[in-house]
């Protein structure tokens, strides 16, 4: 390939992806490029002598009465083999288009066509490696390009052509050093698209092209040089007037009084001395900025805040949207980091080693070569910039950061490397954005520096606090996981079939002691887990058996022990239970040992490949089992910590012992946010759209764990006119939801049925079990309405991020969801205008949570229904109900398939959390179905 080459940029469309059952093509579509510049396009329709099925007319808008007199494949193929003579081919996915083309050229006598070819989607993902998605209108939405007529082979093969353009001129741009290291790789990218990688690396190398001044390099990775913010030191007077804070917004946003209200409530609560503040600011006032304008004046002069989100996800939007537009709107700039968890960040000394390792995978080189790209690109290192919605791609488990501990000062990368640099940045940032659970386990990082003053603490969606804090002090301990380990160590060790230690002994890099003091720890260890696996079944093997027939404190094969219950087992069995901390203490020792002399040998050259792979296998296998005995310190604790503790002992289904495992957590928060995390902090402010119950504001204060009465709780009012916007629907005829499992579902999926055929309505159907949602589907489909509407399920079609997006590009989409989607998922306008609640959120008597709180509760005279349950269930509604209406001009409405809503006395305590403007009917669903059809059609006028 070489400029003047002249790249045919072809998409076809089909009337199905199966040549042997006979498919065919019913549109092509060409584009030639040359120079980056589109030289000429050809398009025509093509008959393909059978009907169109009823989907691929629905997909591309292509109709039989469309194709009737179009010319068959035999007419236009010599057309199709004298455009594409001479040229690269070129597709997204190239492997359906090119394989089809030759195909039917094949099949009227013409030969498959022998030119080269690139793919724009593995180009795009290499290119791109941190666009949200590689499809094609996604891609044309991302880089703003005109895509008219999706699937239709004209407009997809001239987007195409666009996006093949826009990537030769991002290639341009690849520095010299990074092109050479893609092409060592490239040897596994589809058809020729390597080829575009070598000659761009051939002309740069030709011209002895210079890296530019915002990048550089070490250890041969190229990457984005990094400026260290600094605090202003500007001293702007908070704007306490209404007048002056009208003018932060006049240019860009709309004035909102709420808005303005809660900003001063901050403002004043960080100069009191107040210790704690509690707002609930109702969705559509600007929460994020009423806390963020104050925060940001406050920070100077060096104050520095601290900002918790609930998850990464809301973090990283605070830093990539709201920093940005914060410094848009005030007279100053304010900097900020964006702390997370170390294995969000990439370990590049680990990646630097990846690199050497020679690849036989494609997918992991495709990686490895994204990863050299983004390098270039990114500032912070984040592995989520790369928005993968898992990291499954083994590479992963190999290059995500294990933290500051894990750096070794005379590293290459030491100075560079992206975690060690931002916790110095901390020192220096007026606020610093971060997530709850890294809250709970680093909160002295936010105040390692006694001398100055303690950082101020902005807790937003701080209804998840409490559980956060207590998901961050579970720990479990899988025995039977630890005895697997010590086999795979004594395997590894002694009876390795390429290589064992009996080798490094030949070598001189252990002693003959050695290795048997290592096998005898590992054995001991071994042996004293199964006398406990052996005690503990005795203990409690029989009430396993006892209490799963009268299923009494049990869930499935659990026992939830109190506290006085765990410190009696652990006296009993004091002894086994230290032997195994000494042991582990002594297999630690020995790892950093083996370790050490690894890396000396590796340095000096002294020790071969089948070594280094023995020694990093049995690391690893090290680390598998130090990480499943962590939770091993519950046994070390004393009887107060334990007081506060909830254990339960947990077996497989059938009972076995020997796959036995404990579980612990705190029973609650109290004490634990108190004692272990406020105390770093000054000020303390919490918000979110869902903290108070009606008549109960002590529920929000011991769930924050508000130990002292200086705190102050303020609720702010909602812009929504609920009234006209929404409504409120009861089934009146809604089925008993203790019948019959198998008769509820079967009402469900009736009345879904009849909810969702009476309107084209984007629709959230909310649940509280994935099990019910399969089974709802699976009757659901049985009446078809899976080829009317586009049905996004969870735990079937696909995991909550990426149904959320395919909802959000939706067209009167039905998505079928429990868990995350109660709330945090933001569906403004016809994004969501129906919402049905199949059952009141309440967590099944049964489930692990309750038991432990009925356990927790027990002799202290306390309800856990009206404590425990009821609270959780009626917060869960009212975040239910907050993702229908998100702006002024949203209009939607809830259907509660529950009639317990109005038929139980709790229920109306339920009802008191929802605007109190919001009108309630309470009818059959029948009646529902008529009034909603007039309700949402006038949405449309």
């Amino acid at each position: 390939m070489n400029k003047n080459t002249i790249y045919a940029v072809v998409d076809i469309e089909t009337t199905g992806t199966n040549l042997k059952s006979g498919d065919r093509m019913i549109q092509f579509g060409c584009v030639l490029v040359q120079k980056n510049q589109i030289i000429n396009s050809f398009s025509f329709d093509i008959n393909p002598g059978m009907a169109i099925p009823k989907v691929i007319t629905e997909l591309t808008g292509i109709t039989n009465r469309q194709i009737r007199k179009a010319a068959y494949f035999e007419d236009v193929a010599a057309t199709i083999y004298a455009i594409l003579q001479d040229t690269v081919f070129v597709a997204h996915n190239i492997n359906f288009d090119l394989p089809f083309i030759n195909s039917e050229l094949e099949r009227v006598g013409y030969p498959a066509l022998s030119i080269k070819g690139v793919d724009t989607v593995q180009l795009s993902q290499i290119l791109l490696p941190t666009a949200p998605s590689f499809k094609l209108k996604d891609l044309s939405r991302y880089l703003n390009l005109t895509h008219e007529n999706p699937h239709h082979a004209d407009s997809d093969a001239h987007v195409t052509a666009e996006l093949f353009i826009f990537l030769l001129t991002r290639l341009e741009t690849i520095p010299r050093e990074t092109l050479f290291e893609i092409n060592r790789l490239s040897s596994f990218l589809l058809r020729n698209t390597n080829e575009l990688f070598y000659d761009a690396y051939s002309d740069k190398n030709r011209r002895q092209e210079r890296l530019p001044d915002h990048l550089y390099i070490v250890g041969g990775l190229v990457l984005q040089r990094r400026k260290q913010d600094t605090f202003n030191l500007t001293n702007y007077a908070y704007p306490e007037a209404e007048v002056d804070k009208k003018k932060i917004f006049e240019k860009q946003l709309s004035w909102r009084p709420e808005q303005a209200k809660m900003m001063d409530l901050i403002s004043e609560h960080l100069k009191s001395s107040n210790r704690t503040l509690i707002i609930e600011a109702p969705t559509g006032i600007g929460k994020t900025l009423g806390y963020l304008i104050p925060a940001a004046y406050h920070a100077q002069n060096r104050k520095q805040i601290v900002i918790s989100s609930a998850t990464t996800i809301l973090q990283t939007q605070l830093m990539n949207q709201a920093l940005p537009l914060l410094n848009q709107l005030l007279p100053f700039q304010t900097s900020a980091v964006n702390l997370k968890g170390s294995n969000h960040y990439i370990n590049l000394a680990a990646f630097k080693k990846e690199l050497t390792q020679k690849e036989t995978s494609g997918q992991i080189a495709l990686m490895k070569i994204r990863i050299l790209v983004w390098l270039t690109m990114t500032k912070t290192g984040e592995l989520d910039e790369l928005k993968l919605s898992s990291y499954q791609n083994p590479i992963f488990n190999q290059i995500e950061h294990q933290g500051v501990g894990s750096l070794v000062l005379t590293d290459q990368f030491f100075e560079v490397d992206f975690i060690n640099t931002l916790y110095k940045q901390v020192e220096s940032s007026e606020i610093i954005f971060t997530n709850h659970a890294f809250l709970m386990k680093h909160p002295g990082l936010f105040n390692s520096d006694r001398t100055k003053l303690a950082p101020e603490l902005i807790v937003d969606e701080a209804q998840h606090l409490a559980d956060v804090a207590l998901q961050s002090n579970k720990g479990r301990i899988r025995f039977w996981k630890i005895i697997n380990m010590c086999d795979s160590l004594l395997t590894s060790i002694q009876s390795s079939q390429k290589f064992s230690f009996n080798d490094l002994m030949a070598i001189n890099f252990l002693t003959a002691s050695e290795n048997n003091q290592l096998l005898t720890e590992i054995r001991k260890l071994r042996e004293s887990v199964e006398l406990l696996i052996r005690q503990f079944s005795r203990e409690y093997g029989r009430q396993i058996s006892r209490n799963s027939a009268a299923k009494n404190e049990t869930i499935g094969k659990v026992i939830i022990l109190k506290s006085t219950e765990l410190i009696r087992l652990i006296n009993r069995n004091k002894i086994m239970l230290e032997s195994v901390l000494k042991v582990i203490t002594v297999l630690k020792r020995d790892d950093a040992i083996l370790r050490d002399r690894y890396i000396a040998a590796k340095s000096q050259q002294n020790i071969g490949q089948d070594e280094q792979q023995l020694l990093n296998r049995v690391h690893n296998f090290f680390k598998q089992l130090f990480a499943e005995t962590e939770g091993w310190t519950i046994f070390e604790q004393n009887q107060d910590k334990l007081n506060e503790k909830v254990l339960w002992l947990s077996f497989p289904i059938n009972g076995q012992t020997d796959k036995m495992q404990f579980e612990f957590s705190l029973s609650d928060a109290t004490h634990f946010l108190s004692e272990v995390i406020y105390r770093h902090f000054n000020h303390l402010t919490f918000t979110g759209a869902t903290l108070l119950l009606p008549g109960n504001p002590d529920y929000i204060i011991d769930q924050l764990d508000i130990q002292d009465d200086n705190y102050k709780i303020e609720k702010l009012g909602s812009p929504f006119d609920y009234s006209n916007q929404a409504k409120l629907y009861v089934a009146s005829d809604a089925f008993d939801v203790r019948s019959s499992k198998e008769l509820y579902e079967s009402y469900l999926a009736d009345s879904v049925y009849e909810i969702i055929k009476s309107q084209r309505k984007q629709t959230l159907i909310l649940f509280n079990s994935l099990d019910t949602i399969a089974n709802v589907y699976g009757l659901l489909t049985k009446r078809g309405l899976h080829l009317d509407r586009e049905l996004l399920v969870q735990g079937v079609t696909g995991r909550p991020g990426k149904l959320k997006k395919r909802f959000l590009l939706g067209k009167d989409a039905v998505l079928m969801g429990t868990g995350s989607f109660w709330e945090g998922v933001d569906l403004p306008n016809d994004r969501l205008e129906l919402l049905i609640v199949t059952r009141l959120p309440f967590e099944s008597p049964e489930s692990l949570n309750v038991k432990a709180k009925e356990k927790e509760f027990e002799g202290q005279g306390r309800d856990v229904f009206s404590e425990y349950s009821l609270p959780r269930a009626t917060m869960k509604l009212k975040q239910g109900f907050g993702r229908l209406i998100r702006t002024s001009t949203d209009k939607g409405a809830m259907i509660v398939l529950d009639n317990r809503l109005i038929n139980q006395s709790y229920g109306k305590k339920m009802i008191e959390v929802l605007p109190d403007e919001l009108q309630l009917i309470n009818e059959p669903l029948a009646d529902i179905i008529i009034d909603l059809k007039t309700f949402l059609s006038n949405s449309d006028s």
